[in-house]
């Protein structure tokens, strides 16, 4: 059992905290084609700051679809409500729909995503998504994608949540150290090794979890990012 000294005693392992700027620009508003009012008895609602900008969620299995699609390295932009398009039903008669994302990927694909809760999804919102992947201009967006909360598993949403965290305080210099381990990796190693190697305790959990979400390494099996779970280089 501790007593009082060794428990006032300073973490060893524990930085200073970081000096903050004397000044602060906020972040730019959404970029969405649709206003989401923040108040509703009905949803959560709320924002993500992404970057120097804005991302505006009407539930929170908006956020959390947000957050799993942004922690995917493939992601190169995320826009929510957006795209607007217009589409010729069955009977001939045109209607607008405002898709809750769109994702631009790094090979400069763009998906129109539409959320949902499973129950409540019905067959005329599969069809009206096929007649608009029929009808979308590539343009706009060459791919419909439906996702509801049976998409996300509890992996993905703890990882998501992880790799938001990691990445509003990046450190270059422990990205750095890290970087060069992983370059000298030659099979799957476990999280926990390549932290002891480093020398730079917790903070490199972090810098692990940030090339992970760039990238440069990948679990060996699916699961949450934790230091008993095993990375490898991710081939390119």
């Amino acid at each position: 059992m501790l007593n009082v000294e060794e428990y006032m005693k300073p973490n060893p392992y524990l930085r200073p905290p970081r000096p903050c700027p004397e000044l602060w620009a906020p972040p730019e508003p959404s970029q969405g084609l649709r206003h989401i009012a923040m108040r509703s008895r009905g949803s959560s609602r709320g924002h993500i700051a992404l970057d120097d900008r804005l991302v505006d969620f009407e539930s929170r299995l908006e956020r959390n679809v947000v957050l799993a699609i942004l922690a995917r390295p493939n992601t190169a932009h995320v826009v929510e409500q957006t795209p607007r398009v217009t589409y010729v039903d069955d009977d001939g008669k045109t209607h607008e729909h405002v898709f809750d994302l769109r994702v631009i990927r790094t090979d400069r694909t763009k998906v129109a995503v539409f959320v949902k809760p499973s129950e409540l999804v019905r067959p005329a919102h599969r069809r009206m998504l096929r007649l608009i992947a029929e009808q979308m201009s590539p343009e706009v967006a060459n791919e419909v994608l439906l996702v509801t909360e049976r998409k996300l598993s509890r992996a993905d949403l703890y990882n998501a949540e992880l790799i938001q965290e990691v990445r509003r305080e990046p450190d270059p210099d422990d990205d750095a150290v890290v970087a060069r381990l992983i370059s000298d990796m030659t099979g799957p190693v476990n999280i926990s090794d390549l932290i002891e190697i480093s020398g730079l305790h917790g903070y490199a959990f972090r810098a692990i979890v940030r090339a992970i979400a760039a990238g440069e390494i990948r679990l060996t099996d699916p699961g949450m990012i934790t230091p008993t779970a095993r990375i490898e280089r991710h081939r390119h």
